[in-house]
């Protein structure tokens, strides 16, 4: 059975702090017990994570991600979560995302759905439409 680390794995990751000098990122390490190398991550200044894999590369990413979120696009995240779908649009110069967020339209299990899609230009919101 596959296990899925996610978030356990990045929260359990072998931290370094202090370990490399200003500027200087370690370039490997070995974690205690299983005798594998694996690539360092910066996840915080001067803050270092042992990253093994792709599970725990797609949580720092995700981490990433999440942190760097701002503004109009922090609260609606804070608020409803991951959405279900995001894509970009470029449009006379103009690029835009777009955030659909998905919900069943009734307590009948039906195929239909209701949601909103938040539309945002840089971190500022621009519009929600709802359907």
């Amino acid at each position: 059975m596959k296990l899925h680390l996610g978030w356990l794995a990045l929260a359990s990751a072998l931290v370094f702090t202090g370990t490399a000098a200003a500027g200087e990122t370690p370039a490997a390490a070995v974690h205690p017990g299983h005798g594998q190398v694996g690539k360092i991550a910066e996840v915080d200044p001067g803050v270092y994570v042992l990253v093994r894999g792709a599970g725990e590369r797609n949580a720092l990413r995700m981490h990433r991600w999440i942190t760097g979120l701002g503004e109009d696009r922090a609260a609606v995240y804070g608020e409803l979560g991951m959405p279900n779908s995001r894509h970009f649009e470029l449009e006379a110069g103009r690029s835009t995302e777009h955030w659909t967020y998905l919900k069943p339209a009734g307590d009948d299990y039906s195929y239909r759905l209701s949601g909103e899609t938040f539309i945002f230009s840089g971190n500022q919101l621009l519009q929600v439409r709802r359907f």
